[in-house]
């Protein structure tokens, strides 16, 4: 630890500030090409010289506060703290006041799903007791009525079958739903087993 302690306070003394080194070493790249430019040492950059005429200066960082912190900035930040504080309270109030008015509307939510697990929140089973007898049959995949099934399967099946022809051979195009068809499919086996 005394090791680290001593380059510390090593680098921290080697610190030049007003970079002398640099300002009095003539063979610099930059210089040198300005100086075959027709530049002179002492005047500034420009077309009539009026950039700077000294060297770029580094600051130190002994402080280690961070970049662009001040004195003044060192002081203010809590009262910068308290005023955005103060903000976020005045947004929270106004949230408030406006989740106030939806609570109708998340009361039928809640009363249409019942918790499954204590421990998991997040796992939501419907109330079956608030259902109709078609949201039932539509969930356990029943049917209602079969018989007004099989009068819709007959007439769908008239209207919407259309033949068209493709590329690979003649290919038969149905606008029927999924369930419908096999709701067909099922018909035609239990007829074939009934024979």
């Amino acid at each position: 630890m005394s090791s680290r302690k001593t380059s510390r306070q090593e680098q921290r003394n080697l610190i030049n500030s007003q970079n002398i080194t640099w300002r009095n070493d003539n063979s610099k790249f930059g210089q040198v090409m300005l100086e075959k430019m027709g530049w002179k040492p002492g005047s500034g950059l420009g077309k009539y010289e009026q950039g700077i005429t000294e060297n770029l200066q580094m600051k130190a960082n002994v402080l280690t506060k961070g970049l662009g912190c001040n004195e003044r900035n060192d002081e203010v930040w809590i009262a910068h703290h308290d005023s955005f504080a103060a903000i976020l309270a005045d947004l929270n109030k106004k949230k408030e006041k406006s989740k106030a008015n939806p609570v109708k509307n998340n009361l039928n939510k809640v009363k249409s799903k019942v918790i499954l697990n204590e421990h998991r929140k997040d796992r939501y089973i419907p109330n079956l007791s608030m259902m109709s007898e078609k949201d039932k049959c539509a969930i356990f995949g029943k049917r209602s009525i079969p018989s007004t099934i099989d009068k819709n399967i007959d007439e769908s099946k008239q209207k919407d079958e259309v033949k068209s022809a493709s590329s690979s051979g003649n290919m038969v195009v149905n606008k029927i739903s999924i369930n419908d068809y096999f709701a067909e499919k099922m018909l035609k086996l239990n007829e074939r087993r009934k024979f």
